[in-house]
């Protein structure tokens, strides 16, 4: 009735409708209260059915500061209120690029503008309100994505992960809690997890007020993982896009100064133990101020043996790949700077196979003898390390310094410390690929495939087990020997002449 299309001698009259204006472009009926349906079309108009679309109200007339003629791309309805709703208006086709979103808790008879040019940046795409907890909402313009944590009160644009893009559609998933979005150009985005965001919108000021506090983590699965098919790995030549990280999602609040200097930020420790108060894993980062996430790889404390002759500082951080852990609720301690915060975590085996947890739990224990075992490799090539740096510094002694028997004690130690050198540490004099099959770091390799397996041991796999702890023992044994025999000799002829440069 308002084009006139077969009257006017304008447009052509198409049947498909793609050239005409008064068009639909939402429909939303709402899953509280039966009939009740809310439509927005293209000409500026909010029509509202209560009685399953038999009659219809254009509730446009009472939203004061909606722009005549603008776009009503979407319509948001409340998941408990049958008499709440969102409309989203964008007017950039007449060259006003004002944000608007108007609300309704009464069936569309009063609105009240929620945003406006000093809120957000862009006209408004898309709109969504967390299922669970109200004041939590979430909104897509064409600059990219805002969040308010109190009811639309106050926006804050989200960043982390997330480009300045048209932000055109999202919906949360209810089983999965996860925010999913749609965007012009950019493809499609999740943010993981949105319990946290939910936390803030409940408990804001009990948590800032807290220097460190711990979010309920989401279930864990030990899930099992390909790479697509007839691909052996994606390199640069195969379009992959970013999936979810693997392991266990830890989110955390942490109040940080930030007017610290990076290189003087405390560092924040994340402590997984089993229900017998075990030690299983030790994460450490540098925390942001605000949320921050880190994830578990779900694996057991783990140890990865140096053959560098270069002398080992302590390790900043806790090896891994001791494995995976077993199915069951694990706690975590968070820490940072003395205060602590507790929660705990469910893991859960992959529920698309069959898990062998009998196979899994005399896995552990077989692995675990290994990892001893490796750990004091690493202590006693740590040794030797320090005897090598200690006998250097009395080889740069010339002249009158040294006795002559000293002299011949140093020359005797250099051609012990190179022959133990060669036995035990990779020569990095060599360039390139060198593998000398009677190298103890040639002979270890392969230990990570059994302290890391994800899969009861094989037979195989038990056999060289039995020969790395076999070859283990003898390198102890032997560096054993020279520390009590030849090194402790040679210390003492070093203390006689009152030089105290051996520790």
């Amino acid at each position: 009735a308002k084009q006139k299309s077969n009257e006017s001698g304008g447009l052509t009259y198409d049947v498909t409708g793609a050239e005409n204006h008064t068009c639909i472009l939402a429909i939303a009926p709402s899953p509280v209260r039966q009939g009740v349906i809310w439509v927005g079309t293209d000409d500026g108009n909010v029509q509202l059915s209560t009685d399953g679309g038999e009659s219809w109200t254009n509730c446009a007339p009472n939203i004061k500061e909606l722009p005549a003629g603008a776009w009503v791309p979407q319509v948001v309805v409340s998941e408990t209120n049958a008499e709440e709703a969102w409309v989203v208006v964008n007017n950039y086709r007449q060259n006003d690029y004002a944000p608007y979103l108007f609300h309704t808790t009464d069936l569309g008879k009063k609105w009240t503008r929620v945003v406006g040019a000093d809120h957000v940046e862009g006209y408004v795409l898309s709109f969504a309100q967390d299922p669970e907890e109200p004041k939590l909402q979430f909104l897509g313009t064409e600059h990219g994505l805002w969040v308010s944590i109190d009811g639309g009160a106050q926006w804050t644009k989200w960043t982390v992960g997330y480009p300045t893009v048209p932000t055109m559609d999202m919906v949360i998933h209810p089983r999965e809690h996860d925010l999913v979005i749609g965007t012009f150009g950019r493809a499609a985005y999740i943010i993981d997890d949105i319990r946290p965001l939910r936390a803030f919108a409940r408990e804001h000021d009990q948590i800032i007020s807290s220097l460190i506090y711990a979010f309920e983590p989401p279930v864990a699965y030990l899930a099992d993982t390909k790479n697509a098919p007839g691909y052996y790995f994606s390199g640069d030549a195969y379009y992959e896009g970013e999936n979810r990280p693997w392991g266990a999602r830890i989110s955390y609040y942490c109040r940080v100064d930030e007017d610290t200097k990076e290189e003087k930020k405390d560092s924040l420790c994340i402590t997984v133990l089993d229900q017998e108060m075990n030690l299983v894993r030790t994460l450490k980062s540098v925390p942001e101020n605000g949320l921050n996430r880190s994830i578990w790889h779900l694996d057991r404390k783990g140890v990865r043996v140096s053959f560098s002759e270069k002398s080992q500082d302590e390790p900043s951080r806790e090896s891994g790949g001791g494995g995976s852990v077993l199915p069951g609720i694990y706690k975590l301690q968070i820490a940072y700077k003395g205060d602590t915060a507790l929660t705990s975590i469910e893991v859960r085996a992959d529920p698309r196979r069959e898990y062998d947890l009998a196979g899994m739990k005399l896995k552990q224990e077989q692995t675990d003898q290994l990892i001893e075992r490796l750990t004091a490799l690493n202590e006693s090539l740590q040794s030797i390390r320090k005897c090598k740096e200690s006998y250097e510094l009395v080889s740069k002694l010339t002249g009158e310094e040294l006795s002559d028997d000293l002299k011949e004690a140093t020359e005797s130690m250099k051609e012990e410390m190179d022959r133990i050198s060669k036995l035990v540490f990779r020569d990095e004099t060599i360039q390139g690929i060198y593998y000398p099959s009677d190298a103890l770091y040639v002979r270890m390799r392969g230990t990570y495939g059994i302290t890391g397996a994800s899969n009861p041991l094989t037979e195989n796999q038990l056999q060289k087990q039995e020969q790395y702890i076999s070859l283990t023992n003898e390198t102890i044994a032997m560096i054993e020997n020279f520390l009590d025999n030849e090194w402790n000799n040679y210390k003492e002829a070093v203390t006689a002449e009152e030089i105290s440069l051996i520790e």
